[in-house]
């Protein structure tokens, strides 16, 4: 379910991106797996765009029904990899879509930082 949800926001997220947020994607959105530290890190969805100017790097988390631990390993997961200096210091702009977002959910998101977005939005 994650890898067809992955793929369909890979297709629609660069107009939402721009719609709601004002950030132009460069190039495309991908799956990506980095090594970091002798591990793999398998990252949703990942990009880089252009927000006001800036660059940001994009990255984002895929799950048939979102919870809190997801949120956390997706917080955890961009801490490694700018200690690893696969993200440099640029802005990061972490996102979340999912088809079932329970309410508690959805604000320990936003509280976190973290852009939810619903399946059906894509």
């Amino acid at each position: 379910v994650g890898y067809g949800l992955e793929d369909r926001a890979m297709k629609s997220l660069p107009s939402l991106l721009r719609e709601r947020f004002g950030i132009h994607v460069e190039g495309r959105l991908e799956r990506k797996v980095f090594e970091v530290n002798g591990r793999e890190e398998e990252v949703n969805i990942f990009g880089r765009g252009r927000r006001r100017r800036k660059k940001i790097y994009i990255v984002g988390e895929a799950k048939s029904r979102l919870s809190t631990r997801d949120i956390d390993s997706l917080i955890r997961q961009v801490e490694r990899l700018k200690t690893a200096g696969v993200i440099p210091g640029e802005d990061v702009f972490l996102l979340a879509i999912s088809y079932l977002i329970r309410p508690a959910v959805e604000r320990y998101a936003r509280e976190k930082g973290v852009e939810v977005i619903w399946s059906y939005e894509l």
